[in-house]
């Protein structure tokens, strides 16, 4: 028989699983808004639960925005779907909750101590197709900058190590634990940083010319996974793969 799946949150991740699950009912949600409120009145045996508030200097100016809709929203799911199997997408910022997202994801994970088949993922970095220059991310904005030759600006000095992670890997890795039967808290990145600096070259193919203003308090200088995911693309192939989705995706 097959599993009734649920998929909340249409963003770029949930554009991707939603591929390897033709099948599943989606809430489609704009940030996360409509998972406070009266969920679907059916039973699932899956759940990946994406739909959130995010971009870190926005939930803090929206801070109790973020914490109803992250927080209480992934709560409600909790309660509403008791006998589900859950999985949760939570954020590698909560390696260190330096900021209201990251607290929110925080509670998030610790919701695994409230139901009974519930695994929350940080995930790393996570770029690739779909992600859209509007969302804020780090991936996006460089490659728009490279394909339009405009000068590119980040914050600090290019040292962050980061675990960028193509959205490919992420979603087969994801339905992989969601058939593990694992619950509490996991890892999904490659567990191999790279320098902000270097992901910038292999986005360009040589050097550019960055300029730098000063790091925010909210950065993370070292993020990675301590556990490596299965690799079915890697990171070469995905930015070359989202490089060329951007090129058709902004007529550049």
């Amino acid at each position: 028989m097959e599993k009734r799946v649920l998929i909340t949150g249409k963003g770029f991740i949930g554009k991707h699983l939603i591929k390897l699950y033709p099948n599943a009912d989606t809430l489609d949600t704009k940030d996360g808004q409509n998972i406070c409120d009266e969920l679907p009145d059916k039973e699932y045996d899956q759940i990946f639960h994406l739909a959130a508030k995010h971009h870190i200097p926005t939930c803090e100016k929206e801070a109790e925005e973020c914490i109803r809709v992250n927080c209480w929203g992934t709560l409600n799911l909790a309660k509403t779907y008791p006998n589900a199997r859950i999985l949760v997408a939570s954020s590698s910022s909560a390696n260190e909750a330096r900021s209201v997202y990251a607290l929110s994801k925080r509670f998030t994970e610790h919701i695994a101590d409230y139901h009974k088949n519930y695994l929350a993922v940080r995930l790393y970095n996570v770029f690739g197709e779909y992600q859209m220059l509007e969302n804020h991310a780090f991936t996006p904005k460089a490659i728009y900058h490279y394909l339009t030759k405009k000068p590119l600006t980040i914050n600090g000095d290019g040292t962050q190590a980061r675990d960028f992670t193509y959205v490919g890997d992420v979603v087969e890795n994801l339905k992989l634990l969601m058939e593990s039967g694992q619950t509490g808290l996991t890892h999904l990145g490659y567990g191999e940083t790279i320098l902000l600096n270097s992901y910038i070259e292999m986005i360009y193919g040589e050097t550019p010319n960055i300029e730098t203003t000063p790091a925010s308090s909210l950065d993370i200088l070292r993020s990675e996974s301590p556990i490596r995911c299965k690799k079915f693309y890697g990171r070469e192939e995905g930015l070359r793969r989202t490089i060329e989705w951007f090129k058709k995706a902004y007529n550049l």
